[in-house]
Protein backbone atom coordinates (compact mmCIF):
# COMPACT_ATOMS: atom_id res chain seq x y z
CA UNK A 1 0.00 0.00 0.00
CA UNK A 2 1.31 3.59 -0.96
CA UNK A 3 1.96 5.79 1.62
CA UNK A 4 -0.16 8.85 2.29
CA UNK A 5 1.62 11.96 1.68
CA UNK A 6 1.19 13.67 4.63
CA UNK A 7 1.78 11.02 7.22
CA UNK A 8 4.67 10.06 4.71
CA UNK A 9 6.30 13.93 5.46
CA UNK A 10 5.32 12.79 9.33
CA UNK A 11 6.95 9.78 9.44
CA UNK A 12 10.08 11.27 7.63
CA UNK A 13 10.59 13.64 10.77
CA UNK A 14 10.21 10.78 12.96
CA UNK A 15 12.74 8.63 11.23
CA UNK A 16 15.03 11.26 10.69
CA UNK A 17 15.20 11.74 14.58
CA UNK A 18 15.33 7.88 15.17
CA UNK A 19 18.37 7.91 12.82
CA UNK A 20 20.22 9.92 14.73
CA UNK A 21 19.95 7.66 17.92
CA UNK A 22 22.44 5.05 17.62
CA UNK A 23 22.25 1.97 19.15
CA UNK A 24 24.67 0.31 21.94
CA UNK A 25 27.14 -2.08 20.38
CA UNK A 26 26.46 -4.56 23.66
CA UNK A 27 25.23 -4.47 26.78
CA UNK A 28 28.38 -3.38 28.69
CA UNK A 29 30.23 -1.22 26.04
CA UNK A 30 28.45 2.00 25.79
CA UNK A 31 28.16 4.53 22.93
CA UNK A 32 28.52 8.14 24.31
CA UNK A 33 28.66 10.25 21.52
CA UNK A 34 28.28 9.82 17.42
CA UNK A 35 29.40 10.95 14.58
CA UNK A 36 27.92 13.52 12.63
CA UNK A 37 28.97 17.68 13.01
CA UNK A 38 26.34 19.22 10.66
CA UNK A 39 27.99 21.01 7.51
CA UNK A 40 26.01 23.67 5.70
CA UNK A 41 25.40 23.41 2.01
CA UNK A 42 28.32 23.51 -0.54
CA UNK A 43 30.03 25.24 -3.07
CA UNK A 44 30.40 22.91 -5.99
CA UNK A 45 32.69 25.43 -7.36
CA UNK A 46 36.61 25.92 -6.26
CA UNK A 47 37.94 24.62 -3.88
CA UNK A 48 36.13 22.42 -1.20
CA UNK A 49 36.69 22.74 2.92
CA UNK A 50 36.82 19.94 4.21
CA UNK A 51 34.16 18.02 6.01
CA UNK A 52 34.71 18.59 10.34
CA UNK A 53 34.07 14.89 11.91
CA UNK A 54 32.99 14.02 15.21
CA UNK A 55 34.57 11.33 17.02
CA UNK A 56 32.44 8.38 18.38
CA UNK A 57 33.25 7.40 22.05
CA UNK A 58 32.10 4.31 23.62
CA UNK A 59 33.11 3.97 27.54
CA UNK A 60 32.53 0.91 29.72
CA UNK A 61 33.78 0.16 33.71
CA UNK A 62 36.44 -2.29 33.92
CA UNK A 63 34.58 -3.35 37.02
CA UNK A 64 31.45 -4.58 35.52
CA UNK A 65 31.19 -8.08 33.75
CA UNK A 66 31.27 -7.51 30.23
CA UNK A 67 31.95 -10.77 27.82
CA UNK A 68 33.57 -7.90 25.02
CA UNK A 69 36.56 -7.08 27.32
CA UNK A 70 38.46 -8.83 29.19
CA UNK A 71 41.85 -7.98 31.23
CA UNK A 72 44.62 -10.22 31.64
CA UNK A 73 47.82 -9.60 33.70
CA UNK A 74 47.20 -5.70 32.85
CA UNK A 75 46.09 -6.03 29.58
CA UNK A 76 42.66 -5.26 28.19
CA UNK A 77 41.19 -6.63 25.46
CA UNK A 78 38.33 -6.88 23.56
CA UNK A 79 35.98 -9.23 21.13
CA UNK A 80 36.98 -9.39 17.13
CA UNK A 81 33.16 -7.89 16.63
CA UNK A 82 32.97 -5.41 19.33
CA UNK A 83 36.10 -3.55 17.64
CA UNK A 84 34.70 -4.24 13.86
CA UNK A 85 31.45 -2.61 15.16
CA UNK A 86 33.61 0.57 16.54
CA UNK A 87 36.53 0.73 13.39
CA UNK A 88 33.38 0.26 10.99
CA UNK A 89 35.69 1.77 8.22
CA UNK A 90 37.79 -0.84 8.28
CA UNK A 91 37.43 -4.29 6.31
CA UNK A 92 37.97 -7.52 8.56
CA UNK A 93 38.90 -10.77 6.68
CA UNK A 94 38.68 -13.54 9.62
CA UNK A 95 39.05 -16.77 9.04
CA UNK A 96 38.31 -19.67 11.52
CA UNK A 97 38.71 -18.95 15.26
CA UNK A 98 41.91 -20.21 15.39
CA UNK A 99 43.55 -18.44 12.61
CA UNK A 100 44.14 -15.11 11.12
CA UNK A 101 42.86 -11.51 11.18
CA UNK A 102 43.46 -8.87 8.68
CA UNK A 103 42.23 -5.68 8.31
CA UNK A 104 42.53 -2.82 5.92
CA UNK A 105 41.64 0.30 5.20
CA UNK A 106 42.95 4.13 3.26
CA UNK A 107 46.50 3.99 4.69
CA UNK A 108 45.80 1.17 7.14
CA UNK A 109 46.88 -2.81 6.77
CA UNK A 110 46.67 -5.21 10.05
CA UNK A 111 47.75 -8.93 10.52
CA UNK A 112 47.66 -11.22 13.22
CA UNK A 113 47.37 -14.49 14.15
CA UNK A 114 45.70 -15.86 17.58
CA UNK A 115 47.48 -17.28 19.98
CA UNK A 116 51.06 -14.72 18.81
CA UNK A 117 52.19 -11.18 20.27
CA UNK A 118 53.41 -10.07 17.16
CA UNK A 119 51.50 -8.65 14.43
CA UNK A 120 52.50 -7.19 11.05
CA UNK A 121 51.16 -3.15 11.20
CA UNK A 122 51.11 -1.39 7.49
CA UNK A 123 54.04 -3.41 6.39
CA UNK A 124 56.28 -3.37 9.56
CA UNK A 125 56.22 -6.35 12.57
CA UNK A 126 55.62 -5.44 15.99
CA UNK A 127 55.21 -6.62 19.07
CA UNK A 128 51.88 -5.86 20.76
CA UNK A 129 51.39 -6.39 24.47
CA UNK A 130 49.76 -8.91 24.43
CA UNK A 131 48.78 -12.27 22.63
CA UNK A 132 45.74 -12.34 20.57
CA UNK A 133 43.65 -15.35 22.15
CA UNK A 134 40.27 -17.40 21.70
CA UNK A 135 37.94 -18.06 24.46
CA UNK A 136 34.44 -19.50 24.07
CA UNK A 137 35.17 -19.45 20.41
CA UNK A 138 35.54 -15.57 20.22
CA UNK A 139 38.54 -13.99 19.14
CA UNK A 140 40.05 -11.25 21.92
CA UNK A 141 42.46 -8.77 20.42
CA UNK A 142 44.81 -6.34 22.41
CA UNK A 143 42.46 -3.26 22.71
CA UNK A 144 45.36 -0.55 23.04
CA UNK A 145 47.24 -1.91 20.36
CA UNK A 146 44.53 -2.48 17.68
CA UNK A 147 42.50 1.23 18.56
CA UNK A 148 45.87 3.17 18.09
CA UNK A 149 47.19 1.62 15.01
CA UNK A 150 43.61 2.38 13.43
CA UNK A 151 43.96 6.39 14.31
CA UNK A 152 41.80 5.84 17.83
CA UNK A 153 43.17 6.98 21.58
CA UNK A 154 42.33 4.58 24.44
CA UNK A 155 41.95 5.80 27.96
CA UNK A 156 41.41 4.41 31.57
CA UNK A 157 40.49 6.71 34.55
CA UNK A 158 41.30 6.33 38.10
CA UNK A 159 37.81 4.38 38.81
CA UNK A 160 38.15 2.25 36.09
CA UNK A 161 36.26 3.69 33.62
CA UNK A 162 37.50 2.94 30.10
CA UNK A 163 36.91 5.06 27.02
CA UNK A 164 37.25 4.49 23.68
CA UNK A 165 37.32 7.93 20.82
CA UNK A 166 37.83 6.75 16.87
CA UNK A 167 36.57 8.94 14.20
CA UNK A 168 35.22 6.53 11.11
CA UNK A 169 37.10 8.76 8.43
CA UNK A 170 35.55 6.93 5.56
CA UNK A 171 32.58 5.15 4.23
CA UNK A 172 33.42 1.58 2.36
CA UNK A 173 31.35 -0.72 0.45
CA UNK A 174 32.33 -4.02 -1.36
CA UNK A 175 31.54 -4.97 -5.12
CA UNK A 176 32.98 -7.70 -7.75
CA UNK A 177 35.46 -5.16 -8.68
CA UNK A 178 37.08 -4.85 -5.31
CA UNK A 179 36.62 -3.22 -1.92
CA UNK A 180 36.32 1.16 -2.10
CA UNK A 181 36.65 3.54 0.27
CA UNK A 182 35.55 7.09 0.18
CA UNK A 183 37.00 10.06 2.86
CA UNK A 184 34.45 11.63 4.27
CA UNK A 185 36.21 14.60 4.93
CA UNK A 186 38.20 15.17 1.71
CA UNK A 187 36.50 13.06 -0.79
CA UNK A 188 40.05 10.58 -1.63
CA UNK A 189 38.56 7.93 -3.20
CA UNK A 190 40.57 4.39 -2.34
CA UNK A 191 40.42 0.61 -3.90
CA UNK A 192 42.19 -2.22 -2.54
CA UNK A 193 41.73 -6.22 -4.00
CA UNK A 194 41.54 -8.95 -0.93
CA UNK A 195 44.01 -7.51 1.64
CA UNK A 196 46.46 -5.42 0.40
CA UNK A 197 47.22 -1.71 1.31
CA UNK A 198 43.95 0.49 -0.30
CA UNK A 199 45.63 2.61 -2.90
CA UNK A 200 44.02 6.13 -3.91
CA UNK A 201 42.58 6.58 -7.63
CA UNK A 202 41.07 10.48 -7.22
CA UNK A 203 39.87 12.87 -5.28
CA UNK A 204 35.79 13.46 -5.23
CA UNK A 205 34.05 16.60 -4.25
CA UNK A 206 32.34 14.41 -1.57
CA UNK A 207 32.11 15.41 1.70
CA UNK A 208 29.93 14.16 4.36
CA UNK A 209 30.06 15.13 8.03
CA UNK A 210 26.85 14.03 9.06
CA UNK A 211 24.52 10.75 8.20
CA UNK A 212 25.68 9.10 5.19
CA UNK A 213 24.83 5.69 3.31
CA UNK A 214 26.84 4.61 0.24
CA UNK A 215 25.70 2.01 -2.40
CA UNK A 216 27.48 0.07 -5.39
CA UNK A 217 26.41 -0.37 -8.61
CA UNK A 218 28.62 -2.93 -11.27
CA UNK A 219 28.46 -0.57 -14.75
CA UNK A 220 30.21 -3.01 -17.05
CA UNK A 221 33.54 -4.81 -17.24
CA UNK A 222 36.51 -2.57 -15.12
CA UNK A 223 33.28 0.22 -14.24
CA UNK A 224 32.00 0.76 -11.39
CA UNK A 225 29.57 3.21 -10.44
CA UNK A 226 29.17 4.90 -6.43
CA UNK A 227 26.31 6.39 -5.35
CA UNK A 228 26.19 8.55 -2.08
CA UNK A 229 23.78 10.52 -0.16
CA UNK A 230 24.48 12.70 2.55
CA UNK A 231 21.64 13.67 5.22
CA UNK A 232 22.77 17.05 7.22
CA UNK A 233 20.60 19.49 8.53
CA UNK A 234 19.35 20.21 13.01
CA UNK A 235 19.72 17.91 15.17
CA UNK A 236 16.33 17.41 15.12
CA UNK A 237 14.98 17.27 11.08
CA UNK A 238 17.80 17.06 8.66
CA UNK A 239 16.51 19.01 5.29
CA UNK A 240 19.52 18.80 3.62
CA UNK A 241 20.27 15.89 0.96
CA UNK A 242 23.52 15.90 -1.12
CA UNK A 243 23.52 13.38 -4.21
CA UNK A 244 26.89 11.99 -5.17
CA UNK A 245 27.58 9.43 -7.89
CA UNK A 246 30.74 8.41 -8.68
CA UNK A 247 32.27 6.33 -11.68
CA UNK A 248 35.78 4.48 -11.50
CA UNK A 249 36.82 2.85 -14.44
CA UNK A 250 39.87 0.95 -15.08
CA UNK A 251 40.87 1.67 -11.40
CA UNK A 252 40.29 5.12 -11.60
CA UNK A 253 37.78 8.07 -10.45
CA UNK A 254 37.04 9.33 -14.51
CA UNK A 255 34.30 11.39 -13.67
CA UNK A 256 31.64 12.40 -10.68
CA UNK A 257 28.39 14.60 -10.40
CA UNK A 258 26.81 16.42 -7.06
CA UNK A 259 22.95 17.71 -6.23
CA UNK A 260 22.01 19.51 -3.49
CA UNK A 261 18.47 19.04 -2.68
CA UNK A 262 16.69 21.14 0.25
CA UNK A 263 12.99 19.89 1.75
CA UNK A 264 11.29 17.39 2.57
CA UNK A 265 10.40 15.76 -0.45
CA UNK A 266 11.26 12.20 -1.36
CA UNK A 267 14.19 12.18 -3.54
CA UNK A 268 13.97 9.73 -6.61
CA UNK A 269 17.32 9.12 -8.34
CA UNK A 270 17.18 6.58 -10.95
CA UNK A 271 20.38 4.93 -12.27
CA UNK A 272 19.61 4.19 -15.98
CA UNK A 273 20.51 0.75 -17.66
CA UNK A 274 22.46 -0.57 -19.88
CA UNK A 275 25.54 0.30 -18.63
CA UNK A 276 25.04 3.73 -19.43
CA UNK A 277 24.82 5.71 -15.86
CA UNK A 278 22.35 8.46 -15.04
CA UNK A 279 23.80 11.44 -13.41
CA UNK A 280 22.39 14.79 -12.01
CA UNK A 281 25.06 17.54 -11.73
CA UNK A 282 23.08 20.47 -10.59
CA UNK A 283 20.49 20.92 -12.90
CA UNK A 284 21.89 19.05 -15.76
CA UNK A 285 21.17 15.77 -16.59
CA UNK A 286 23.72 13.40 -17.94
CA UNK A 287 24.34 9.73 -19.57
CA UNK A 288 27.34 8.49 -19.24
CA UNK A 289 29.18 5.77 -20.60
CA UNK A 290 31.13 3.29 -18.61
CA UNK A 291 34.25 4.56 -19.59
CA UNK A 292 33.11 8.21 -18.44
CA UNK A 293 32.31 9.47 -21.33
CA UNK A 294 29.17 11.63 -22.29
CA UNK A 295 26.26 10.35 -24.34
CA UNK A 296 23.81 12.93 -23.50
CA UNK A 297 23.04 16.17 -21.07
CA UNK A 298 20.32 18.00 -21.22
CA UNK A 299 19.96 21.44 -18.54
CA UNK A 300 17.00 20.70 -16.71
CA UNK A 301 16.78 24.08 -15.47
CA UNK A 302 16.88 26.01 -18.97
CA UNK A 303 14.46 23.43 -20.40
CA UNK A 304 11.73 24.58 -18.23
CA UNK A 305 12.12 27.24 -17.53
CA UNK A 306 12.13 28.47 -21.61
CA UNK A 307 9.25 26.03 -21.95
CA UNK A 308 7.10 26.22 -18.97
CA UNK A 309 5.34 29.05 -17.60
CA UNK A 310 3.70 29.73 -14.03
CA UNK A 311 1.30 33.03 -13.01
CA UNK A 312 3.74 35.04 -11.07
CA UNK A 313 6.33 37.61 -12.03
CA UNK A 314 9.64 36.77 -11.32
CA UNK A 315 8.90 33.12 -10.86
CA UNK A 316 11.77 30.18 -11.65
CA UNK A 317 11.67 26.60 -11.33
CA UNK A 318 14.05 25.19 -8.13
CA UNK A 319 17.36 24.24 -9.22
CA UNK A 320 17.28 20.85 -8.16
CA UNK A 321 15.14 17.78 -10.08
CA UNK A 322 14.78 14.22 -9.12
CA UNK A 323 14.77 11.59 -11.57
CA UNK A 324 11.88 9.20 -11.27
CA UNK A 325 13.02 7.43 -14.60
CA UNK A 326 15.29 7.48 -17.76
CA UNK A 327 15.15 5.39 -20.73
CA UNK A 328 18.77 5.55 -22.27
CA UNK A 329 17.96 4.08 -25.80
CA UNK A 330 14.97 6.48 -26.43
CA UNK A 331 15.94 9.27 -24.33
CA UNK A 332 13.46 10.22 -22.38
CA UNK A 333 13.45 11.23 -18.65
CA UNK A 334 10.62 11.43 -16.04
CA UNK A 335 11.55 14.58 -13.83
CA UNK A 336 10.40 16.63 -11.22
CA UNK A 337 12.05 20.17 -9.69
CA UNK A 338 11.83 19.49 -6.60
CA UNK A 339 9.95 22.63 -5.12
CA UNK A 340 7.02 22.17 -7.58
CA UNK A 341 7.39 18.38 -7.50
CA UNK A 342 5.25 17.80 -10.30
CA UNK A 343 5.83 15.02 -12.97
CA UNK A 344 7.71 16.33 -16.36
CA UNK A 345 8.68 13.97 -19.37
CA UNK A 346 11.58 15.24 -21.19
CA UNK A 347 12.22 14.26 -24.58
CA UNK A 348 16.09 14.44 -24.66
CA UNK A 349 16.22 14.14 -28.47
CA UNK A 350 13.85 16.81 -29.11
CA UNK A 351 14.46 19.34 -26.37
CA UNK A 352 10.91 19.60 -25.37
CA UNK A 353 8.87 19.03 -21.53
CA UNK A 354 5.80 18.00 -21.11
CA UNK A 355 3.63 18.97 -17.71
CA UNK A 356 1.98 15.31 -16.90
CA UNK A 357 -0.55 16.94 -14.67
CA UNK A 358 -1.85 18.86 -17.42
CA UNK A 359 -2.55 15.54 -19.24
CA UNK A 360 -3.53 13.03 -16.70
CA UNK A 361 -5.26 15.08 -13.82
CA UNK A 362 -8.99 15.80 -14.06
CA UNK A 363 -9.69 19.40 -14.45
CA UNK A 364 -10.33 20.08 -10.95
CA UNK A 365 -7.22 19.43 -9.61
CA UNK A 366 -5.40 21.04 -13.26
CA UNK A 367 -6.94 24.12 -11.66
CA UNK A 368 -5.25 23.35 -8.10
CA UNK A 369 -2.01 22.52 -9.12
CA UNK A 370 -1.67 25.63 -11.31
CA UNK A 371 -2.96 27.96 -8.06
CA UNK A 372 -0.37 25.52 -6.27
CA UNK A 373 2.77 25.86 -7.86
CA UNK A 374 3.01 29.60 -7.49
CA UNK A 375 3.23 28.86 -3.58
CA UNK A 376 5.45 26.10 -3.31
CA UNK A 377 6.65 26.73 0.11
CA UNK A 378 2.98 26.23 1.58
CA UNK A 379 3.83 22.96 3.68
CA UNK A 380 -0.02 21.76 2.21
CA UNK A 381 1.60 21.35 -0.96
CA UNK A 382 3.17 18.41 -2.03
CA UNK A 383 3.35 18.71 -5.86
CA UNK A 384 0.76 16.58 -8.07
CA UNK A 385 1.23 13.51 -5.99
CA UNK A 386 1.88 11.47 -9.33
CA UNK A 387 4.23 8.60 -9.16
CA UNK A 388 5.92 6.61 -11.73
CA UNK A 389 5.22 2.45 -11.02
CA UNK A 390 6.25 1.24 -14.60
CA UNK A 391 5.81 0.72 -18.06
CA UNK A 392 4.78 -1.03 -20.42
CA UNK A 393 5.55 -0.63 -24.10
CA UNK A 394 4.93 2.45 -24.70
CA UNK A 395 2.82 3.29 -22.01
CA UNK A 396 3.75 4.80 -18.80
CA UNK A 397 1.66 3.59 -15.82
CA UNK A 398 1.59 6.27 -13.04
CA UNK A 399 -0.54 5.93 -9.60
CA UNK A 400 -2.28 9.28 -8.19
CA UNK A 401 -3.21 10.21 -4.72
CA UNK A 402 -5.79 12.95 -4.82
CA UNK A 403 -5.37 16.45 -4.09
CA UNK A 404 -8.57 16.28 -2.43
CA UNK A 405 -7.51 16.36 1.42
CA UNK A 406 -11.59 16.08 2.33
CA UNK A 407 -11.94 12.42 0.99
CA UNK A 408 -11.29 9.78 3.85
CA UNK A 409 -7.78 8.36 3.55
CA UNK A 410 -8.69 5.14 1.97
CA UNK A 411 -7.42 3.05 -0.89
CA UNK A 412 -10.09 5.13 -2.78
CA UNK A 413 -8.13 7.89 -2.89
CA UNK A 414 -4.84 6.03 -5.42
CA UNK A 415 -5.98 5.70 -9.16
CA UNK A 416 -4.16 4.49 -11.76
CA UNK A 417 -2.95 7.06 -14.73
CA UNK A 418 -1.64 6.16 -17.85
CA UNK A 419 0.41 8.13 -20.63
CA UNK A 420 0.91 6.52 -24.07
CA UNK A 421 4.42 7.81 -25.46
CA UNK A 422 4.55 9.32 -28.64
CA UNK A 423 7.83 8.55 -29.77
CA UNK A 424 9.99 10.33 -32.25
Amino acid sequence: MRMKWPAAIMLMGMLLLIAGQSANASAGVVKETSAGASVSARIVEGEIPAAALTSEVWSCNLQTKDSSIIVRQGVTYISQSQLAAMLRDLVWRVGTPSGSIQVSGPNHTLSLSMGSRYAVMNGVKRKMSGASFVQNGVQYLPLRDVVSWAGGTVNVDAQGKLTIAYTVRSMVIAGDSGTYWVRRDNGIVYTAAGSEMPHQIGRSKVRAGDQYSIRITELAENSTLLSINHNYGSPTLKLNNDEYRLIVYRGMLVRESFVHYLGVQPIQYAEAGGGIAAMMNGTELQLVQPNGRLTARIDLLKLVNEQLTVDKPGYSFDKAFTLEYVSVEERIALVKPYSTYDMLLVDMNAGTVTELYKELLPQDEVEMMNRWKTEPTDFKYQGDRIAFERRDGNVLIFSHETLHDSIPYTEDRITELRYTLQLS
